[in-house]
């Protein structure tokens, strides 16, 4: 059966437009109300599926990648709010535990992170939830209700069908908005548009901008925070995890801040990271 090594979902094509750029080879396959994008990171053959935001769109995209491209390691991928001060624009990543926000129900993921850690009272807990979480106040809410760190609207569903189906899994992260950042309810708004499809996207984009023209200079500041941050999701992940063949990959997962510097939650210094970042650089 036709296998590849590493299998990626990402909800929006602005996620995932930095490994997509650095695919080799690719060909894009259709089917099942899907399009994947197929080729080789290096050595390693990797498939991406854009799954369109939210739970349900996430868990049918992933139950398709693993039936057609059967990946040795998927990888949920994306942006992500913070709801802890110590998480700053573009820190990446790397939850222990992923929590349902609908029931709270958790999964442990602590097998994608390093194993040889000093360990911390606060483990990196991600909320995954079913709508935007608009505001400070919100986020504060979520993270006192749940002791979550970071949230998004994916990375369970993702996680829960790799459970099931015996999948080994990770979920890379970088903060897109911090739990000081208000989203603007039009740019929330967008973001809803975005699970209705394309046209209904474009209507609200429009719909949006005619009746409150600053909403441009709010998605245009969204935008590029998200370009730094998709930068920066690539050449980690890239580094990290999609050149590598083994789950083993997983074990060097780490969590880093914007400057270059740790944020000390499961791991206290990693020391090959300055020889990481030169490698991603020269990428």
């Amino acid at each position: 059966m036709f296998s590849v090594d590493t299998g990626f979902v990402f909800a929006l094509r602005q996620e995932a437009v930095g490994i997509l750029d650095r695919l080799q080879r690719s060909r894009t396959t259709s089917g099942n109300g899907w399009t994947f994008h197929t080729g080789k990171i290096g050595d390693t053959s990797t498939t991406l599926v854009l799954s369109g935001v939210g739970q349900k769109n996430a868990e049918e995209a992933t139950k398709v990648l693993i039936d057609v491209f059967a990946p040795k390691l998927i990888c949920s991928a994306g942006y992500a709010g913070g709801l802890s001060s110590r998480l700053k624009h573009a820190n990446i990543c790397v939850p222990e535990q992923v929590i349902r926000g609908s029931d709270r129900q958790a999964l442990d993921l602590s097998n994608s992170i390093p194993q040889k850690t000093v360990p911390l009272p606060n483990r990196l807990s991600l909320l995954t939830v079913n709508d935007v979480a608009e505001s400070p106040k919100q986020k504060r809410m979520l993270h006192e209700q749940t002791g979550a760190e970071i949230v998004d609207m994916e990375t369970f569903a993702v996680a829960d069908v790799c459970r099931i189906r015996g999948v080994p899994f990770v979920s890379i992260r970088v903060i897109l908005d911090t739990v000081n950042d208000r989203i603007p309810k039009d740019i929330a708004k967008i973001l809803a548009g975005l699970n209705k499809g394309a046209a209904r996207f474009t209507g609200t984009i429009f719909g949006n901008i005619w009746s409150r023209p600053s909403v441009m200079l709010d998605f245009v500041s969204l935008k590029r925070r998200a370009f730094t941050a998709t930068e920066r999701l690539a050449k980690f992940t890239i580094v990290e995890l999609a050149r590598k063949k083994s789950v083993e990959a997983a074990d060097r997962i780490i969590v880093e801040a914007k400057n270059g510097n740790q944020i000390e939650m499961s791991v206290e210094q990693f020391s090959q990271m300055s020889r990481l970042e030169s490698t991603a650089q020269s990428r």
